[in-house]
C-alpha cells in the first residue's frame, strides 16, 4: 500500500503465506464445535501487521489499520485434513471481493478454469473516486462500547413476506434491546434510541447492475432506529401469532432501512459524501445503543 494509502503498488511480491502442522486438536473437533469453538480457530487465522506501529497481531485485529493486505495460512492436521485461514484488509476491499477471490481460488484447484471470472476493477474507482472525508470514522463509536453480549414469520397484511435476514436479525435486535433495558433498569439508567447497522452491497441496486467481480470496498451502511415509544406503533390486528409485541415493527424497520439504499442513493453519494455522513450520525454520535 502507497504511503497515502489510496492506492496499491503491484509489484508482484505475492502475499504473506505460512504453512503449520496442527497436533493440538482434531479436525473432527473442529467441525463439532466445541465450548471454545473461537478460541480454537483464532488459531488457524495468519499473523497481520498493523499499521500504525508495526506490530504484529495473531490473528488478524487490526481490520482498516492493517499493514498486510492478503494472507493466508494452511493449517494441515496429522488426520491429513487441512482448514486455510485468510485474511483480507478491508481498506482494500468488501466482503463480495473476497468471495469472488475463494471462489476463483478454489476454482483453479479444481482445474475448472472456466469458472474463474477474475477480479474486475473497471467500476470502484470510477463510481467512487477518493475524497478528503475529514477523517470520518463512522466504527469508533461502535468499536469503543463492545461488550460480550449472548444472544438468543409473520409478515404485515398486504405486503411481502418478510426476508430470512429482515426476520432473524430483527428477532435478535429486539432480545437485544430487552436484555439492555433489563441491565439499565438495574442500574437506574435510560435509553431513548436503539440502532441496527446493516452493510449493503451496492453492486445490484445500482443501474445497471455491476458485475459481482468488481474489486473494492463498493457497499454502504443502512440504520434502523427504533425509541421505546415505537412498541405501540403497531396496529393491535397485525399482533397475532408474533412472538413479541414489536418484532413486526422492526421487521418493517429493517426492510425501508435496507430498501433505501437503491440506485437513487448510490449516485447521491456519488455527487457528495454528505448523504452517507448524514445518515451515520446516529452512529458517530453515540446517541443509541447498536
Amino acid at each position: 500500500m502507497k504511503e497515502d494509502e489510496l492506492a496499491v503498488e503491484c509489484n508482484d511480491e505475492g502475499v504473506e503465506y505460512f504453512e503449520t502442522r496442527v497436533s493440538n486438536v482434531r479436525l473432527s473437533q473442529v467441525i463439532e464445535r466445541s465450548q471454545n469453538h473461537n478460541c480454537v480457530l483464532r488459531q488457524f487465522l495468519p499473523p497481520c501487521m498493523s499499521s500504525c506501529d508495526n506490530s504484529i497481531s495473531i490473528p488478524f485485529d487490526y481490520g482498516f489499520k492493517s499493514k498486510t493486505l492478503l494472507a493466508i495460512q494452511v493449517n494441515i492436521f496429522e488426520c491429513g485434513g487441512i482448514v486455510i485461514g485468510m485474511c483480507m484488509a478491508h481498506k482494500l476491499a468488501d466482503a463480495s471481493t473476497m468471495f469472488t477471490f475463494i471462489a476463483d481460488w478454489a476454482a483453479k484447484a479444481r482445474g475448472t478454469i472456466e469458472d474463474i471470472k477474475g477480479p474486475s476493477f473497471d467500476f470502484s474507482y470510477t463510481l467512487f473516486p477518493q475524497k478528503d472525508v475529514n477523517n470520518f470514522k463512522p466504527f469508533e463509536k461502535i468499536l469503543r462500547n463492545v461488550s460480550n453480549i449472548v444472544c438468543q414469520d409473520t409478515s404485515p397484511q398486504n405486503t411481502s413476506p418478510c426476508t430470512r435476514v429482515e426476520a432473524v436479525t430483527s428477532f435478535m435486535w429486539k432480545r437485544y434491546m430487552d436484555s439492555v433495558r433489563e441491565k439499565n433498569q438495574t442500574q437506574a439508567t435510560s435509553v431513548e434510541k436503539y440502532g441496527a447497522l446493516y452493510t449493503v452491497n451496492l453492486r445490484p441496486g445500482i443501474t445497471p447492475p455491476l458485475p459481482a467481480n468488481s474489486f473494492g470496498n463498493i457497499y454502504s451502511f443502512a440504520i434502523a432506529l427504533s425509541t421505546p415509544s415505537d412498541e405501540n406503533d403497531i396496529d393491535d390486528s397485525l399482533r397475532e401469532d408474533v412472538s413479541s409485541p414489536n418484532d413486526l415493527n422492526l421487521v418493517g424497520k429493517v426492510r425501508d432501512a435496507i430498501k433505501k439504499i437503491d440506485d437513487k442513493y448510490t449516485r447521491k453519494l456519488q455527487s457528495s459524501e454528505d448523504e452517507l455522513v448524514n445518515d451515520v450520525k446516529p452512529l458517530t454520535s453515540g446517541e443509541a445503543i447498536f
